[in-house]
């Protein structure tokens, strides 16, 4: 299953949309948030991958329709008709909001500070002239790597490898 993954700005705009009742503009924003954000390639027309994630050139009007629809679905809302909304048999794409990390607040062994993930790396990398242990400095690329695979919408990040 493909996860779309919107701003909070898409996020709010679908949500008051399905809960004005306008389904089609929803899925419109859907596909248009998608498609904006697609990094494009050598060949427009094949997958690419970025972050861990792959985007592929399939993501149109019906994956979008099913990504509203099942959350329609999960929400128990109600179609035009007034029947609830069923949930897709296989549904190829689901909608995510996009969930940035602003700040994370640490201990370096100096105080507690508090760093973006920009100051986190250089932090750790100020590490590696001898002031940490190399196991500590391992776990902490580590938590940045997993923390930067969420922001970038990986969905299994996985571990680093030092």
């Amino acid at each position: 299953m493909i996860s779309i993954m919107l701003t909070a700005t898409e996020w709010r705009q679908v949500n008051e949309e399905l809960a004005g009742g306008n389904k089609i503009p929803a899925i419109k924003t859907v596909r248009d948030a998608e498609r904006h954000r697609r990094p494009s390639g050598p060949n427009p027309l094949l997958p690419v991958s970025t972050a861990g994630r792959t985007w592929a050139p399939g993501i149109g009007l019906k994956e979008a329709k099913e990504a509203v629809e099942l959350l329609m679905a999960e929400r128990g809302m109600k179609q035009s008709d007034g029947t609830p909304c069923p949930i897709p048999w296989s549904p190829s794409a689901r909608v995510v909001p996009f969930q940035p990390i602003r700040r994370i607040i640490c201990d370096f062994g100096e105080g507690e500070i508090e760093v973006d993930l920009e100051g986190m790396s250089l932090r750790i990398l100020t590490g590696l002239n001898g002031s940490m242990r190399i196991s500590d400095v391992m776990a902490l690329v580590d938590l940045y790597q997993r923390v930067k695979s969420w922001e970038e919408g990986a969905c299994n990040p996985t571990p680093a490898v030092v």
